[in-house]
């Protein structure tokens, strides 16, 4: 009985930690994807009430913020928008390809640059 219970713990443990290092990885990728999307004209806008991302033509992004001075501001804004409505835009969706890509080429070199 006493093994059991050892056994039932021991697997409660790792669930917990595959888990929890999933969503870690989550979170490095979409430190990656974020910032490049912001560079592509992403924009976090509402329809129906669910946040969602989009992305503005070559020309409305060199008039939407020349400066660059809303740059933070946009980028608390997607960053605020579920993963799951992000994977909905086809371009998010090939952003987050290739980070993911380069976090699973490149591991240390990938948590050296999105890490910090």
């Amino acid at each position: 009985m006493k093994k059991l219970l050892a056994i039932i713990v021991l697997g409660l443990a790792l669930a917990s930690c595959s888990e929890y290092s999933e969503k870690k990885k989550i979170s490095t990728i979409q430190k990656c994807a974020d910032p490049n999307a912001m560079e592509y004209g992403a924009l976090r806008f509402d329809k129906n009430g669910k946040p969602g991302i989009g992305f503005l033509s070559s020309d409305a992004k060199k008039s939407h913020d020349p400066l660059g001075l809303y740059k933070d501001e946009n980028l608390k804004e997607i960053n605020n928008v579920p993963l799951q409505n992000k994977l909905k835009n086809k371009t998010y969706e090939k952003i987050w390809d290739k980070c993911e890509t380069e976090f699973h080429e490149y591991p240390v070199k990938f948590k050296q640059k999105y890490l910090k």
